[in-house]
């Protein structure tokens, strides 16, 4: 039989885990935006703007810090084939034509916005619901 004169430490630990993916979340949200700045340079610059050096370190940062987040990300995406945050992870390098495609480009960007907010008010709620 469990003595249930013992404080439950489940809320302590579910604090824990929310304040753990919400500094997840920040980390991430940091390197997307370097990331996007990268590839908004390109498509106003062209290739020729942004130093392929400084484009695959953002890229690899992205995606580094897309790893301990991307289980609950994809959950916030829209089903397009393939995934809007590994689509942008995967990009070649600066001449990738796929950067030329600015239309999609865009919308890929809009959708992993919009998810990374809507993450981010998930885990708000969560904090307030667990105290």
């Amino acid at each position: 039989m469990k003595d249930s004169s013992r404080p439950s430490t489940r809320p302590i630990v579910c604090r824990n885990r929310v304040k753990q993916r919400t500094d997840e979340l920040a980390s991430f949200r940091r390197a997307y935006e370097a990331y996007r700045q990268a590839i908004e340079d390109i498509l106003r610059y062209g290739p020729v703007g942004v130093i392929e050096a400084d484009f695959r370190a953002v890229r690899s940062k992205y995606r580094g810090e897309y790893e301990p987040v991307a289980e609950y990300l994809r959950s916030y995406t829209a089903v397009t084939g393939i995934e809007d945050f590994e689509a942008l992870g995967n990009f070649g390098a600066l001449r990738d034509t796929r950067l030329r495609d600015t239309a999609e480009l865009m919308n890929v960007l809009y959708r992993t916005e919009q998810a990374i907010t809507l993450y981010g008010q998930h885990l708000r709620e969560l904090a307030r619901a667990v105290g």
